[in-house]
């Protein structure tokens, strides 16, 4: 996987459209998708050619991750990243799941532990902390990934063909959490803290930086609300260019994606 800092400087230079680069550097970042990129055409539509030129050779892309790790790929590896991709992130929602299709024999979060600790560490799918709680999620690494088990699991998209328009209606659903997983990845590596998202009944905030177990650094694509403002530590909006606001929220910084590759790198959150 290219990391979030270099596609999306490929990407800005490439599209003058910072809204279309972000949408293009979260696909792009696995390399093999750049054959799907023809100049001037990003964002949606690229995504939307990534897909349909790839339809039948994702599940053998899948197949070759596993057979380096010299594994096979099981019903229940498949189960979990198709419970992932449907938004059954939490171990015990997946072995949930498992259960009610008969690929596990215990409906419980330890039976699938396993499998996420070697999901984890084949690359596929990583563990996200929720700030404040015991509990973990979990995420694909692969955007394209993602978006081919949440197409096939809801619309047959391995064996059946669907129109473009369909495709693109389909992707702005998850494009939103997977531009909000890009940032989250890019600010962790600027500033060198762990990544986490809060979630309360009041307020869902989706990138949290930590040191150890203190929030440092949070952020928000495109909102934010009275309550985020109100939160001690460098707080950031992202939104895709400078004018998108009608007015300017106080107390917290205003990013473009062109901005968030100026910030300065730091050592586990130093000058915070």
């Amino acid at each position: 996987m290219i990391d979030e800092r270099d596609i999306l400087r490929f990407c800005l230079k490439k599209l003058k459209n910072q809204k279309e680069a972000v949408e293009t550097a979260v696909y792009m970042r696995e390399p093999w998708t750049v054959h799907f990129y023809k100049e001037g055409i990003g964002g949606k539509k690229f995504v939307v050619n990534t897909m349909l030129g790839s339809r039948l050779a994702i599940p053998g892309l899948i197949g070759e991750i596993f057979l380096e790790e010299e594994r096979e790929l099981s019903k229940v590896y498949e189960g979990i990243l198709r419970c992932i991709s449907n938004g059954k992130n939490k171990p015990s929602e997946i072995a949930n799941t498992l259960f009610s299709r008969k690929l596990i024999a215990k409906n419980s979060p330890t039976t699938v532990q396993q499998y996420l600790v070697n999901l984890s560490r084949i690359g596929l799918v990583e563990r996200l902390k929720v700030f404040g709680k015991k509990g973990s999620l979990y995420k694909h690494i692969s955007s394209v990934f993602e978006l081919y088990f949440y197409l096939d699991e809801k619309y047959n998209f391995s064996e059946k063909i669907l129109n473009r328009k369909f495709v693109e209606k389909v992707l702005e659903q998850l494009l939103p959490k997977q531009v909000e997983d890009f940032f989250r990845n890019l600010l962790s590596k600027v500033y060198g803290l762990d990544k986490a998202v809060w979630v309360t009944r009041d307020y869902d905030i989706d990138i949290v930086l930590l040191r150890f177990k203190k929030p440092l650094v949070f952020a928000e694509v495109k909102k934010v609300d009275e309550l985020f403002s109100k939160l001690k530590g460098k707080k950031f909006l992202i939104v895709p260019h400078e004018d998108v606001l009608e007015v300017e929220p106080k107390n917290l910084a205003i990013l473009t994606p062109r901005d968030t590759l100026k910030l300065k790198y730091t050592c586990a959150g130093e000058g915070i």
